[in-house]
């Protein structure tokens, strides 16, 4: 049971987030596609193998072949965001495809983006951002198959639509930005309300870019401009029970620490917490699922108010008019498709109110479903989505005629996965981002 645990952490927050709430253009680069093809590069003999491939002609005097895989491994060594990387090759025979899974930690299930819980898991997503947009400008390597987005016509429409609106967002963001340097640089505007307005907007701009890196790396890479090609890791059917079996492990989970006494619940957590690293992990989201506050950050004057203020204080048209198109780009961000806020400051927390064991009081009974639920857990929640991953990233490799790509996956289920990977004769690079190494 313990491994159980300890790969339940990082399914956790993606089946529970996904109750509560193909794409870009592939490689054009011909060079590059037949580089993955035969899984060879060339590299300046003098460069340090670290270093990004083909950028100075002049530096060529002499050239060594370097397969593409220890290529990769060189780089994630060199990358500063990279913190762990492990090369594994298939006993069985190779398929000639290379995949590298990005480990991740997600925000946790229920908890508001900016809550202090969720502080590593969105350096973690800056990070992979990073690494996918060095991939594609360094290697051309697109293809990027996402924890959490399902395979399917429908699903598939609707991960287009989410990039589209991130991308749009990103815009109006940034429209906003001029807009408020304008204003904040203004003497038509009094100095008290400058300042008030650069401290608003900075932390707005901070919550809105914490939000979007929340909703996944690959969302937020695509925001910012990195050309990528993004498919669901996920079968429909295998994630939709495994959010159900999720949903009822938190509930059985905290009806039982319910019915135990402070002391024992003390006693039972520095037990089972002693046993296996990853309960610490599991009951760490669960209380950041059930008892989080809404907001670890210091209060600041709210962008919107400041500007109503420096619209009845002005009688300057020109400023005027900047706090009007400030505020018409508020009321569109306000209105940004749901399935964009899903990972942000709109998802609710998992109401204990909700709980259909709430008024069972027999531990015992509950302990027994509790034990069923985690074998449910370890067939579906995750041996079964391990190996649909593996078979939805083949199946992105051959829609797309290549023969690498990005598999971003929660870092809980790198053993399985890895494994499931390997018996399919994929090359497989780990990587793991610093924050989640450390």
């Amino acid at each position: 049971m313990q491994r159980i645990r300890t790969l339940i952490a990082s399914t956790l927050v993606l089946a529970l987030l996904s109750l509560v709430g193909v794409l870009g253009a592939n490689d054009s680069n011909a060079a590059v596609r037949s580089l993955q093809r035969n899984q060879k590069i060339k590299t300046p003999s003098s460069a340090p193998r670290s270093a990004p491939i083909g950028r100075s002609a002049s530096e060529v005097t002499a050239t060594v072949v370097v397969s593409l895989p220890d290529a990769l491994r060189d780089f994630f060594s060199a990358h500063d965001a990279v913190g762990t990387v492990t090369l594994r090759t298939p006993s069985v025979r190779s398929s000639g495809e290379i995949v590298v899974v990005l480990l991740q930690r997600h925000q946790s299930p229920g908890t508001d983006a900016d809550n202090a819980v969720n502080d590593v898991a969105a350096i973690t997503q800056r990070e992979l951002a990073a690494i996918m947009r060095d991939l594609v400008e360094t290697y051309g390597i697109s293809n990027v198959l996402v924890e959490g987005q399902q395979v399917g016509a429908t699903h598939v429409a609707r991960t287009e639509r989410a990039l589209a609106d991130v991308r749009r967002e990103a815009a109006q963001l940034t429209a906003l930005d001029a807009t408020v340097r304008v204003m904040s640089a203004s003497p038509a505007v009094p100095s008290a309300l400058r300042a008030a307005l650069t401290t608003s907007a900075d932390a707005f701009r901070a919550d809105a870019d914490r939000a979007l890196l929340l909703r996944g790396a690959a969302f937020s890479a695509y925001a910012q401009g990195t050309e990528l090609a993004v498919m669901g890791a996920e079968t429909p059917a295998t994630y939709e029970q495994s959010a159900a079996i999720v949903v009822d492990y938190m509930h059985l989970t905290a009806r039982l620490a319910e019915l135990a006494s402070p002391a024992k619940r003390a006693r039972q957590r520095i037990t089972r917490d002693n046993s296996s690293s990853g309960i610490a992990a599991l009951r760490g989201m669960m209380d950041a699922a059930f008892h989080a506050p809404a907001s670890s950050r210091e209060a600041v004057p709210q962008l919107p108010d400041v500007l109503q203020r420096i619209a009845a204080q002005t009688t300057d048209p020109q400023i005027r008019e900047h706090v009007r198109r400030a505020q018409d780009m508020l009321a569109q961000y306000a209105r940004r498709p749901a399935n964009e806020r899903a990972a942000s400051a709109d998802t609710r927390r998992p109401s204990l109110a909700r709980n259909p064991y709430a008024r069972s009081s027999d531990a015992r009974a509950l302990t027994q479903r509790l034990d069923r639920v985690e074998v449910a857990m370890e067939r579906t929640v995750v041996a079964q989505r391990n190996a649909d991953a593996a078979t939805n990233f083949h199946a992105m490799l051959d829609a797309a005629d290549a023969t690498v790509g990005m598999l971003q996956f929660g870092a809980g289920h790198e053993e399985g996965l890895v494994a499931e990977l390997l018996a399919r004769g994929m090359i497989v690079l780990a990587v793991t981002p610093k924050s989640i190494a450390e």
